[in-house]
């Protein structure tokens, strides 16, 4: 199987297909890279987001700057910067294929404006294949939703799916494509591919940009409804992981309607989120003695 055909064997698979041949190929959505664009890595990572949702528009703080959000010795030194420029730019999907840990106060709070404004945050997991050792800012933090953290798989000629070696645990959120990736050059359309966790975030980058074009009501806030609910299973080292797939084109205004829309919920909804009742997540799920048990209890907290 040649490297363009690997890309578009994945693309059917992970149903990225029927929505590019339905016109929905990231338009409209804005994604930003924390990297400079020009050439290497971050060249690489847009690239792939642009394989993925071929017209998405990528922007880079670096390019736009000219100076990065990181120092050589991984602190971000203009991450709030970063933050805010997002939202002026009316950015919807940031990805981050950049090991690098958040241990201020204000990069936390700067992580939680993105997603209080909507902005869906991918980061990826680092590369190390150790358990639960990531330096990377949703395991610093504890971050739940605010922050996508990907790893990777590999998928081989045989069209099967296998863990790639790269870090894993209950930090793990979602899993792209990381090992040979199949990317698109934006400048010569030459398919070629690269490896990490690295290629993996901008993949699954490029699929919510993606997914975003099709429904524009998708954010931080409804993004996780879609991963957890859309997706093929690895089990690895006797914990399932999942393989973002995007759900049914006829289904996602269904999907939408169903975590976003509900007109009649939406008010208690969001008052049971700001005042910490529940992070409103699976909703349709069966709730356990233990759930109820910790929201009566966050309840009567409140107005003790």
């Amino acid at each position: 199987m040649t490297t363009r055909e690997h890309l578009e064997e994945l693309k059917k698979v992970l149903n990225i297909s029927e929505y590019h041949k339905a016109g929905f190929k990231g338009q409209g959505v804005i994604v930003a890279s924390m990297e400079e664009t020009k050439d290497g890595h971050g060249s690489n990572v847009m690239d792939t987001v642009l394989t993925y949702a071929p017209d998405c528009k990528v922007i880079s703080f670096t390019d736009v700057k000219g100076y990065s959000s990181m120092s050589d010795n991984g602190e971000h030194i203009a991450f709030p910067e970063f933050v805010d420029w997002c939202i002026e730019n009316k950015v919807d999907i940031v990805t981050s294929s950049l090991d690098w840990s958040c241990d201020k106060e204000v990069e936390r709070n700067a992580i939680k404006k993105l997603y209080e404004n909507g902005i869906i945050f991918c980061n990826c997991a680092s590369n190390e294949g150790s358990e639960n050792k990531f330096s990377n800012i949703k395991k610093t933090w504890s971050f739940d939703k605010e922050v996508i953290c990907v790893s990777g798989y590999m998928h081989n000629v045989n069209g099967k799916f296998t863990w790639s070696g790269f870090n894993y645990g209950e930090a793990v959120d979602v899993l792209g494509c990381g090992s040979n990736c199949p990317t698109m050059s934006r400048d010569s359309n030459v398919v070629y591919s690269w490896s990490g966790t690295s290629s993996a975030t901008p993949m699954i980058a490029g699929m919510l940009a993606t997914l975003k074009s099709a429904n524009k009501n998708l954010n931080s806030k409804n993004v996780f409804n879609i991963i957890e609910n859309n997706y093929i299973p690895l089990i690895y080292k006797d914990r399932e992981y999942k393989i973002l797939v995007l759900p049914p084109l006829e289904l996602i205004g269904e999907y939408m309607d169903k975590f976003e829309n509900e007109t009649w919920a939406k008010e208690a909804l969001k008052w049971a989120e700001e005042v910490g009742l529940s992070d409103c997540t699976r909703l349709d799920d069966n709730i356990t003695r233990r759930e109820v048990i910790v929201m009566l209890y966050r309840l009567f907290k409140l107005y003790e």
